[in-house]
């Protein structure tokens, strides 16, 4: 795999990455309001979720992250009904075949590297309770299921693809953390971001502290597969204490893509906002802020950001005419 030392080196030190990707699919129309969320369109309607992807590539995004956040085979052979797992595993593979198809469309029109990132979401995302958000499965399931329970997903996009890196994200609890990272040595050439989710600037979703995580990243990750550690689905008002955090206990580079003020309600699958809802040049601002505290950084949006917050973001920390 690529990785995103590269990049970041070519460009001082800092990379976009894209905001959300059910925002933008819903801001089309799409209905995500389903099981397989907005993986579903991988088989349904693959054109809308490329259509995104070259957008977020206009502007300005570096990395794109791939639809295959709650991705996993038994759900595409329940869901879709398929006669044979062989499907399945083409369509979570087809999910970064149409991000490299969208980077295609842009490339001509950007001189630096473009990147795809596979999505590696975790167990909690493919329940569809929100169970990702309080990450209370970790406890009770334990780290040998949950390891088993991502091989099949993690060994196709990494024996079946030419992606460029693994983001492994929205963690909630560091037995799903310690469960991926006992993966990624089974194929030492594979390279990855490893994010979690936070409450606050001190917690993980599960009640575990962050600095526990880092702490599990620098002791476990032997080979250095881990290129990347960071936070996600959190929201920006707690960005630069966290990444104050991560920078005291390591040299990585840090990756965070929070959200825009709002926490997930996963009874009734919907966002509620509980901060406040920052405009892109607000955005932009928070994120030159986050550059300086964390360089080499990779910044994006998450959940409720969108095309116009990732433009106003690359404009800032690129030096870019709007």
């Amino acid at each position: 795999m690529k990785g995103v030392q590269e990049l970041l080196k070519k460009q001082g030190g800092v990379a976009v990455l894209d905001g959300g990707l059910g925002t933008a699919m819903q801001s089309k129309g799409a209905d995500l309001d389903r099981e397989l969320w907005s993986a579903h369109y991988i088989k349904e309607d693959p054109r809308i979720i490329q259509t995104v992807h070259r957008e977020y590539y206009e502007a300005g995004a570096d990395i794109v992250i791939t639809a295959s956040y709650q991705a996993s085979v038994d759900l595409f052979v329940n869901v879709f009904g398929l006669s044979a797992e062989s499907e399945a595993e083409d369509l979570i593979a087809e999910s970064v075949e149409i991000a490299a198809r969208a980077k295609e469309e842009v490339r001509e029109a950007h001189k630096s590297d473009l990147l795809v990132a596979a999505s590696v979401g975790p167990y909690g995302a493919c329940l569809g309770g929100g169970e990702e958000y309080h990450g209370r499965y970790g406890e009770e399931l334990g780290e040998q299921f949950l390891e088993e329970w991502h091989r099949r997903r993690f060994q196709i996009l990494v024996d079946r693809t030419s992606v460029d890196i693994l983001a492994i994200e929205t963690l909630p609890c560091l037995a799903e953390v310690r469960a991926l990272l006992n993966l990624l040595p089974s194929r030492p050439k594979a390279k990855a971001w490893i994010s979690v989710s936070c409450t606050d600037e001190r917690t993980l979703r599960s009640g575990e502290k962050l600095a526990d995580f880092i702490h599990v990243v620098e002791s476990k990750d032997e080979l250095g597969q881990v290129e990347a550690i960071g936070v996600n689905c959190t929201p920006p008002k707690f960005m630069p204490a966290i990444i104050k955090q991560i920078r005291s206990q390591t040299s990585r580079v840090i990756v965070v893509y929070p959200n825009n003020g709002a926490i997930y309600d996963g009874e009734r699958r919907v966002w509620l906002q509980v901060g406040d809802k920052q405009n892109p040049d607000a955005y932009a601002n928070e994120a030159l802020k986050w550059k300086e505290l964390g360089s080499p950084i990779i910044i994006g949006g998450c959940c409720m950001t969108d095309r116009h917050i990732i433009r106003a973001m690359s404009n800032a920390l690129h030096n870019k005419d709007s």
